[in-house]
């Protein structure tokens, strides 16, 4: 039963969070409008992802370090012959790396391909197997994001007031006239 609630768990987050998520998949928001579930995944969170890991691989790589050193004293308390054993260093996440890219370059490059390219077929099946491409050149860097959309809204209605309020004084003048 575990297994089953966190397959759909990812499965759920998968499908609907997800940048890739289908793009029907609005819910509503407090004003009354639209809002896509898949805007709230930025680049600030995909940053952090990635620190994260970063930070990670640091953290249990100097938990690693901690544990043989504990290790060593252990033995060093037992064994008084510590010159004959090796000295054996904990390899840094940098050292991994490198050792990981220079003994198997093939697999990097591969996986380095394929990673976009079924990111990208998932995006391209998820749109319906269409590309649509704004060849408006007046539009295509247009925000459109329902805070912009607000915001321009919120300026036509300004317009709309002062030129109105601007015809109703003239009517006001030609009235008392």
């Amino acid at each position: 039963a575990g297994e089953d609630g966190f397959s759909n768990f990812l499965r759920t987050v998968v499908r609907t969070r997800m940048p890739w998520g289908s793009s029907n998949n609005a819910i509503q928001n407090d004003e009354g409008g639209n809002e896509d579930q898949n805007s709230h995944f930025s680049f600030l969170s995909i940053f952090l992802i990635i620190a994260g890991a970063y930070l990670l691989s640091w953290g249990i790589y100097f938990l690693v370090k901690l544990c043989r050193q504990q290790r060593k004293g252990k033995r060093n308390e037992h064994d008084e012959d510590v010159a004959a054993t090796p000295k054996r260093t904990t390899p840094t996440p940098h050292d991994v790396w490198f050792m990981a890219l220079t003994k198997f370059p093939l697999v990097f490059l591969i996986v380095s391909i394929v990673i976009p390219v079924v990111l990208s077929y998932i995006a391209y099946a998820r749109e319906g197997y269409t590309l649509s491409v704004n060849l408006d050149f007046d539009t295509y860097l247009d925000i459109d994001t329902i805070e912009e959309r607000t915001a321009v809204q919120y300026k036509t209605m300004l317009d709309y007031q002062k030129e109105s309020t601007k015809e109703e004084e003239e009517n006001c003048v030609l009235l008392y006239e």
